[in-house]
């Protein structure tokens, strides 16, 4: 027994464009009515089964060719571009912040052990251009140098250190 074919199928996407056709015509019509309400924490919200304070939202079908629509979407487009640029700021800000925080921990850490090292030392020596010869600190010359590290310590952990 042979069969013989319904359609013929090289005319297939004519009964697919029809098919599809219809169901563009069609499916609008499914969606009866559209509802706006706010609940109780102030939250908008869109359905078709609207509760009590509901009101009916009337929906008007954009034209594919119309130049409104194809403006909000270059609009949409270029407001998409600008956030990500300014996303993509804010994360190079964050991570130079991050980078300076770093560093400032590093410079505070350094200060710290300096003036902890100058406080425990019987005297401090600051080299010369004769590696035989070092110079080794008067009195007011160690007060001043410790006054230093003090700023040190202000300027990157925030307050001062008082000498151990």
């Amino acid at each position: 027994m042979q069969r013989i074919p319904l359609v013929n199928p090289g005319s297939c996407w004519k009964y697919l464009l029809l098919l599809a056709s219809l169901a563009a015509v069609a499916l609008p019509a499914l969606a009866d009515e559209i509802y706006r309400w706010v609940d109780a924490e102030g939250r908008v919200h869109f359905g078709d089964k609207p509760p009590e304070n509901a009101e009916r939202v009337e929906l008007t079908p954009i034209p594919a060719g119309d130049p409104q629509l194809q403006q909000r979407q270059e609009r949409g487009e270029r407001l998409t571009e600008i956030m990500a640029e300014d996303r993509l700021r804010r994360d190079q800000e964050r991570r130079a912040g991050e980078q300076a925080d770093a560093d400032r921990r590093s410079k505070c850490e350094t200060a710290r052990k300096r003036n902890s090292q100058a406080a425990d030392a019987n005297y401090i020596v600051r080299p010369t251009s004769d590696p035989d010869n070092p110079h080794y600190l008067t009195d007011a010359e160690r007060q001043e140098f410790e006054q230093q590290l003090q700023a040190e310590i202000r300027r990157y952990c925030g307050k001062a250190v008082a000498p151990e």
